[in-house]
C-alpha cells in the first residue's frame, strides 16, 4: 500500500508467487554483496519494477529491465547494510500494479529460521502498554525515530475514522481500503477531514506487536509509516471473537 493522494488508493495485497526465479536470489551474504533479481512473471505484463526493502529506512525502486515478450525482470542492486532485506518484483497486470515475487536476503547476520521472527523498531514496546492502540503508536514513534522523523500527533477524528473502518472489516470479514465503506479518501471527506495528503495501513495478526513487525516489513506500509509530511495519526485496533487483532492506522499531515 502506498500513502493515498489525490483520491487514488492502492489495497493491502498478499503475495503468492505470479513470477518464477531464473536465477537463484541468496539468501545469506556478505555486506556489499550486488544482488540479481532475474525472474519470468507467470501472468501477462506490460510492465515491472523491482522495489527493495532494507533494515532500517524507506524502500527503494532499483533500475529495472522487462521483457514484456518473455516477461522477464532483471535488477541489480547493492546491499550496503547488514541485516534483513526484503526484495519484492512488482508487475503492471489488468487489474493494477500487483506484487508477484518476494524474496529475503540477510546481510551479514544469521539467517533466522522463520523470517517472521525478524522484529521491527520499537516492538518491544507494546510488552509495556496493554492498550492495543496506544502501544502501535508507541511502536510506530519509535520506527520514526530510527530515522530521525517527529513523532505523529493522535488525532481524535482520525482514530474515528480507523475505528469505523476496523468495525466494517470485521464486519465482512475482510482486510482492505474499500470492504463497502468507501476509499480513504471518500471516508476522510465523509468525516469532514480536509488533508493535502494521506494513508492508510490495514492488517491482522495476533497481537499489537505482529501488527507492527507486518506493516514495517511491508514495502508500501513502511512508506507510510516513515513519511516525513505526516503529522497526526488515528489509530483503531480490535480483536475479534478468535483472538486477532484487527488494525487500522490513518495518517494525514
Amino acid at each position: 500500500m502506498k500513502d493515498v493522494r489525490h483520491g487514488d488508493a492502492v489495497a493491502v495485497v498478499t503475495v503468492d508467487a505470479l513470477a518464477d526465479l531464473r536465477r537463484e536470489i541468496p539468501r545469506k551474504v556478505r555486506q556489499g554483496t550486488w544482488i540479481t533479481v532475474d525472474a519470468s512473471t507467470r501472468v501477462p505484463a506490460t510492465s515491472a519494477k523491482v522495489v527493495v526493502l532494507g533494515p532500517r529506512g524507506l524502500p527503494f525502486t532499483v533500475p529495472t529491465s522487462f521483457d514484456a515478450a518473455t516477461g522477464q525482470i532483471v535488477a541489480r542492486f547493492n546491499a550496503d547494510a547488514p541485516g534483513a532485506w526484503m526484495v519484492q518484483a512488482l508487475a503492471a497486470l489488468e487489474v493494477g500494479p500487483l506484487p508477484v515475487l518476494e524474496a529475503r536476503v540477510y546481510v551479514g547476520v544469521d539467517t533466522p529460521r522463520d523470517h517472521r521472527t525478524v522484529e521491527a523498531p520499537g516492538e518491544r514496546l507494546a510488552a509495556s502498554e496493554p492498550d492495543d492502540a496506544r502501544a502501535l503508536h508507541a511502536m510506530l514513534d519509535a520506527a520514526r525515530a530510527t530515522q530521525g522523523l517527529p513523532p505523529l500527533d493522535r488525532d481524535v477524528r482520525l482514530d474515528r475514522v480507523a475505528a469505523a473502518h476496523v468495525q466494517e472489516m470485521m464486519a465482512v470479514g475482510e482486510l482492505g481500503h474499500d470492504v463497502g465503506d468507501g476509499t480513504p479518501p471518500s471516508r476522510l471527506e465523509q468525516a469532514g477531514i480536509v488533508a493535502r495528503e494521506a494513508g492508510e495501513n490495514v492488517a491482522r495478526a495476533p497481537s499489537a506487536a505482529l501488527a507492527h513487525r507486518a506493516l514495517w516489513w511491508s514495502p508500501s506500509h513502511r512508506t507510510n509509516m516513515l513519511h516525513a509530511r505526516y503529522s497526526r495519526v488515528g489509530i483503531a485496533a480490535q480483536r475479534d471473537a478468535a483472538g486477532l487483532l484487527w488494525v487500522t492506522q490513518v495518517f494525514t499531515n
